[in-house]
């Protein structure tokens, strides 16, 4: 019986006034997407990972409202570039190892996106001469 009252204030609710009461990040694996309110995410030190981030009413239903703000806990591992539609944005790790949190805002509202910066692959390979060693004594 709660959970019917509980449903039909719910519904009551949005009926009368539809707000926007969930931001999450759609994840997609390709062949599958789901929504994560928070996440940690790899990349390499020259990765880019993109976020798409999904404003949803109290029904589920995709929602418009509060423009969607993007921010970085820190700009020296990664930076984030919200595209046009600012529901999407760029993340590029700067080359500098550690973690950063990403986080999208809309209103009262927020997602985060704790992005770890590793090192990526070797991609050289340079030989040296060790130094000689002192003589003993």
């Amino acid at each position: 019986m709660r959970k019917l009252i509980a449903r039909l204030l719910a519904w009551l609710l949005e009926a009368i006034d539809p707000k926007v009461i969930s931001l999450y990040f759609l994840v997609s694996n390709g062949t599958t997407t789901h929504k994560a309110k928070h996440m940690n995410t790899q990349i390499t030190d020259t990765g880019v990972a993109t976020l798409i981030a999904a404003l949803v009413t109290a029904a589920g239903n995709p929602a418009s409202g509060d423009a969607v703000t993007w921010s970085t806990s820190d700009a020296t591992v990664a930076t984030v570039t919200p595209a046009a539609d600012g529901l999407s944005a760029t993340v590029a790790a700067t080359g500098k190892l550690g973690t950063a949190t990403i986080t999208a805002s809309a209103g009262n509202l927020t997602a985060t996106d704790d992005i770890t910066v590793v090192a990526g692959p070797a991609v050289s390979l340079t030989l040296s001469e060790a130094p000689e060693a002192a003589p003993t004594v």
